[in-house]
């Protein structure tokens, strides 16, 4: 994996771009498999720490899921609220949080946060 600050300053980029992308993306962030945030966009009322953690989690619990049902690998996580969506996803050895107000549309966003995690995974490719 590149360097940590190279990859800190492009996953920022990387998220910055994926917000502008949707103006119902509400916030979004690239997290280690381990839960530790690496970079994000949220505004200040969300924990991102708290998020990166349990985003972790989820992403794991899904992928066992998803194995012992024999249904290949976890391509993304969707978390219906009532209020809103989230998007958690691989990209790359880490994970892609996307959270978006519930008037986007699903299709537009699956679409954003996929091409955002192979970005994810050009980076640490360099």
């Amino acid at each position: 994996m590149a360097d940590i600050l190279q990859v800190s300053s492009s996953a920022k980029s990387i998220l910055r771009r994926l917000r502008s992308a949707e103006s119902l993306i509400d916030g979004c962030a690239f997290v280690t498999r381990d839960g530790v945030v690496v970079a994000s966009e949220f505004d200040q009322s969300a924990n991102s720490n708290r998020l990166g953690a349990m985003c972790a989690t989820l992403l794991a619990l899904a992928q066992r899921t998803v194995m012992e049902v024999k249904k290949g690998e976890l391509a993304q996580l969707i978390v219906d609220g009532t209020s809103g969506l989230m998007i958690i996803s691989p990209a790359g050895s880490g994970i892609l949080a996307v959270v978006a107000n519930r008037k986007v549309k699903l299709g537009l966003l699956i679409l954003e946060a996929k091409k955002a995690s192979k970005e994810f995974e050009k980076i640490e490719a360099s």
